[in-house]
């Protein structure tokens, strides 16, 4: 049987995963989609738990946010599936559901064993440029052109293990401001999802990491209330008290003395790693306060961070950086500061993989509610595949390539989650769960699947 599959692959045809009998690699697949599954059930009653494990099991399998793809994974293709379709959209239109799913999955969080180093948080976009009837649907920043179209917001915030630097999403929310029954501006968003997130876990002794976008008094200002950590790159309008004078602080570049050199480490998609040299200097600066509270004062002591890209043209490759890192040495202060922004990347690369695994943006609800419940349930799903899980698969398959395939996928390793999320997506599509449990296990068959499945998913053919 496996001859035959290996000459189809040859002759260009696809394997037929729905007809792969269950093997060990995947039974530890299914036992800990349905452990992680699992954990949710005491939060939920049993119609609301059943609706969310279809969901999970359907997201991964169908790697799409359509209703109706999703309702064939739970059927099959030749079965009907409208009344199955119709539960999960009403199901999904539950907000009660959508708020003790967010608390259920912060309180497993809290509870996981990895310590968590890092918070970034970052805002994407979904455009739906020819939408008509989708509910709430409002002009947004295009964040890959740059121009306005129209669609909606989500906040994302990633978490950067201490351990493993691996992450894991801890909070994603579809948001229009329009469409809120209170309407609130995004810095509430924020300041309202970091209190959820402070209910379950102690984010005071984490640094959190924000772009130059986020660069706002009326975010700062809370986040010193609260005695938050954070790394803020600066706009060029910020002023600062600098040596006892209020200005600018672009104008003090030439009183800045770059001590150090550091370095920032990318990888790039096909595998070439460059190291980035920076010279970092460091300043003690005075935030002035706005609105003036008891508990700041009026003026708040922080780290400025400039960094100089070296070889980067005069005048140019500047960037700053502003923190309340409770750090008293100056290098200290700097490499810590300089390390949480160089993690910043991390969900930027997050952002283009559940858009391009995923296809985030091809979501088709009309109701405000169900767009917001499935972006809620694919960053679960997601977290199936950022864990253990994803780890293992991915460990099996490196080891199971063979040596005239090595240099292929040395390029692909630094980037694994693009080719396991479809090698899980294809297992779980095929699964009969009901015969799973009855399967013996057979190792041979398990090399043999691996091997094979990575050779036509890598390169086309056997």
């Amino acid at each position: 049987m496996l001859d035959k599959r290996r000459n189809s692959c040859q002759n260009g045809k696809n394997i037929n995963f729905n007809t792969l009998k269950g093997v060990p690699m995947i039974k530890q697949i299914y036992n800990k989609m349905s452990y992680f599954t699992s954990r949710y059930q005491r939060f939920l009653t049993k119609p609301e738990y059943k609706f969310f494990k279809e969901m999970i099991y359907s997201i991964i399998a169908s790697r799409k946010p359509i209703v109706a793809d999703q309702a064939r994974c739970l059927t099959g293709k030749n079965n009907n599936t409208k009344h199955i379709e119709k539960r999960l959209r009403r199901n999904l239109k539950n907000k009660n559901l959508t708020d003790k799913i967010i608390e259920a999955n912060l309180s497993l969080i809290s509870k996981s064993k990895e310590k968590i180093k890092y918070i970034i948080v970052d805002d994407t976009d979904i455009q739906k440029k020819y939408a008509v009837k989708m509910e709430h649907i409002s002009r947004v920043r295009d964040g890959n052109t740059g121009k306005i179209g129209q669609g909606y917001n989500v906040l994302d915030m990633i978490t950067v293990s201490h351990e493993s630097s691996s992450i894991k999403c801890i909070y994603q929310e579809l948001y229009n401001i329009s469409g809120e029954e209170m309407p609130v501006s995004s810095n509430t968003k924020i300041l309202n999802a970091l209190k959820k997130i402070s209910k379950h876990i102690n984010i005071s002794k984490i640094t959190m990491v924000f772009d130059r976008g986020f660069d706002r008094s009326t975010l700062i200002e809370p986040f010193l209330v609260n005695k938050y950590r954070f790394v803020i790159r600066l706009m060029k309008t910020r002023y600062l008290e600098i040596f006892g004078q209020l200005s600018n602080y672009r104008e003090w570049i030439k009183n800045t003395s770059f001590k150090w050199e550091m370095i920032a480490i990318k990888t790039s998609r096909n595998g070439r790693i460059k190291n980035n040299r920076y010279e970092v200097g460091i300043l003690k600066v005075k935030y002035i306060v706005k609105r003036e509270k008891e508990s700041l004062g009026k003026k708040v002591n922080m780290w400025l961070l400039v960094t100089r890209k070296k070889g980067a043209p005069k005048g140019k490759g500047y960037s700053y950086y502003l923190s309340n890192v409770e750090i008293t040495d100056a290098y200290e202060a700097a490499k810590a500061i300089f390390e949480s922004y160089g993690n910043r990347w991390k969900i930027e690369e997050y952002h283009r993989y559940i858009k391009e695994n995923y296809r985030i943006e091809e979501i088709r609800l009309g109701k405000y509610v169900r767009l917001k419940m499935m972006i809620l349930l694919m960053s679960i799903s997601i977290n199936i595949i950022l864990g253990e899980l994803g780890k293992r698969v991915c460990i099996y398959m490196s080891n199971k390539i063979t040596k005239r395939r090595y240099i292929r996928w040395k390029k692909l390793k630094y980037f694994p989650l693009y080719i396991v999320t479809e090698y899980i997506s294809k297992v779980i599509s095929g699964l009969d769960l009901s015969k799973l449990r009855k399967e013996k296990n057979k190792s041979d068959n398990e090399d043999k699947q691996i091997c094979l499945f990575a050779d036509v998913l890598l390169y086309g053919s056997v």
